[in-house]
């Protein structure tokens, strides 16, 4: 699990490369879409670990899986899933690049570790995302959005080791008009712009 400054518990699924023949080649932080869980994208997140990426997988509180789940309330839910993914990411940022120690880690036996694997530089942090997680993704690179509710601009802060995006069928990127008024609507009514595609070499086939 991950703790959140304000004390939310997150479920966390942490993929780790077993084999020990090459260094980490980086970090991918997954957001799932949109009332789903990180177990039904493990064929897409095993052949990033077997590439020898940590994959490390949310679970939102809009997923079904989730045990404390929210299904309808849509402003929060937004709220809790941009405080999850940017608190997260930029725990990896500082924890993990800097000190080569992350909480998430706790716990790994010896055989476990691959710490000792990591380079000494910096790890690159790819953001990835299907459809709802796709929109978090971009956020995370600098896209931003419109709070329905108080017309706030709603950004990310950008990690300084983000190397690119995966944004797997995104939503559109729309501009604000009179629809986005309509209540309930998802997303709290706007969609981020769109942000330029940036290469993630080594994820896919």
């Amino acid at each position: 699990t991950f703790t959140t400054a304000d004390g939310a518990v997150v479920p966390v699924e942490l993929g780790l490369p077993t084999q020990r023949k090459r260094r980490i080649q980086g970090v991918v932080l997954f957001a799932h879409g949109a009332n789903l869980w990180p177990e039904g994208y493990r064929a897409l997140t095993h052949h990033w670990v077997e590439e020898h990426y940590i994959v490390i997988s949310l679970t939102f509180v809009d997923s079904e899986r989730h045990p404390a789940r929210v299904a309808s309330d849509r402003p929060r839910i937004l709220r809790e899933r941009l405080r999850d993914y940017g608190e997260l990411a930029a725990q990896i940022e500082s924890e993990l690049n800097g000190a080569k120690h992350l909480d998430l880690l706790a716990g790994l036996t010896p055989e476990d570790d691959f710490r000792k694997d990591i380079p000494s530089a910096d790890l690159p942090l790819h953001a990835a995302g299907h459809s709802y997680g796709a929109y978090l993704a971009q956020m995370l690179a600098g896209a931003s959005a419109i709070d329905g509710e108080t017309g706030d601009t709603l950004t990310l802060p950008r990690p300084k080791n983000l190397r690119s995006v995966l944004a797997l069928s995104p939503p559109p990127a729309t501009t604000c008009c009179n629809r986005c008024r309509r209540p309930n609507s998802l997303l709290n009514r706007c969609w981020p712009r769109a942000t330029k595609r940036q290469p993630a070499p080594h994820l896919t086939r």
